[in-house]
Parts: C-alpha cells; structure tokens; sequence
C-alpha cells in the first residue's frame, strides 16, 4: 500500500508538472524536452521520446497504447480531439512490465502534453498571421504614400517596394518602414 501511495504521489506530481505546461508560453521544442524528461524520471524509464505526426513518425491508427514486447516498448499516442499528432515512446527497464495505473498515467501526461503541444503550434500560427498582417498593413500604407506623393498605380508602387526589397536586400516590411518614416519626418 505505501509503494502505492508513493507511486500516486510521483504520478500526480508528474501530472501537476505537465498541466503546468498547458498554460506556458514555452514553444513546442521545450515542451516536449520537459515531457520527455519528466516522465523518464518519474515513472522510472530507461529512455522516453516524444515524436510529433510530421517530425519523421509513420502515421498512427492506434488511438490506445500499444505494447511492443519485442522492443521493451510501450507507445502512448499524443491525441487532441481525435486526432493523433505524436506518440509517447516508454522504454522501461529489461524485463518490466508497466502496471495499468502506469499505462493510465502515461495516458493522461500523453493527453496533457498533446493538448500543451497544440496550445504552443497554435500560439506560434497566430504570432506568424500577426506578423504577417502587421506587415501587410506597412506595406500598403507605403504604397498609399508612393501612389499620393509619385502618382504611381498600386502595381507600380508594389514593384517598386519589392524592387527596393530586392537590391537593398531588406524585407519589404522595412522598405516599406523607410518610406513611412521618411514620410512621418517631412511632416
């Protein structure tokens, strides 16, 4: 009964670890170094990995974990509504068998860490559209600038930023930076 308590405790420590992580703005990377390492420590693995769909893993049909005897290994798939984005790869010890309340623990991190995998892959996707539409918005004010002040058309003025952006070998976003500042300071 206290092996049990003991292994409860360190499960539930692990799972507090983990959620923690749900609500981080750590990018996907960290997350799953502090997955993996973790859980190799807490559940006692003689190795742990974490393969992302996309990251070089086969596509998985397993929506539960999978013994592989032959191997010692025990893979858990990262699920985010329904759908598999990774896998959770338990390498025990020679010869030792995971309990059912591991394998359940080992479910719930690998729930855990596929929700907090999402959350940053969703968090970068949003940062990259806000970039990107910040410097959208730079260059048509630029352009609206070169239409006004050298009576081109839009297409004029779009070839001429990304001329600019060709042979100065700058982003159009800071070719298009130059042009408002120098417009700003003449006022």
């Amino acid at each position: 009964v206290f092996n049990r308590l003991v292994e409860n405790k360190t499960g539930f420590n692990l799972l507090c670890e983990i959620s923690r992580l749900l609500s981080s703005n750590r990018p996907s990377e960290e997350i799953i170094s502090l997955v993996v390492g973790l859980t190799t420590e807490a559940v006692g693995l003689k190795s742990c990995s974490l393969m992302r769909i996309g990251d070089g893993a086969q596509k998985l049909a397993a929506l539960q974990p999978v013994w592989v005897p032959e191997k010692s290994l025990l893979c858990v798939p990262l699920t985010v509504k329904d759908r598999v984005i990774g896998v959770l790869n338990c390498y025990p010890e020679a010869g030792r068998q995971f309990s059912q309340e591991e394998i359940r623990m080992l479910v719930a991190v690998a729930n855990q860490a596929a929700v907090a995998i999402e959350n940053a892959r969703l968090r970068a996707e949003m940062q990259t559209a806000l970039e990107e539409l910040e410097t959208r918005k730079k260059v048509d004010r630029a352009k609206a600038i070169l239409i006004g002040r050298d009576g081109l058309t839009e297409a004029e003025a779009h070839r001429m930023l990304q001329r600019e952006s060709m042979d100065r070998r700058h982003t159009m976003k800071a070719v298009a930076e130059a042009i408002i500042l120098s417009e700003e300071l003449k006022k």
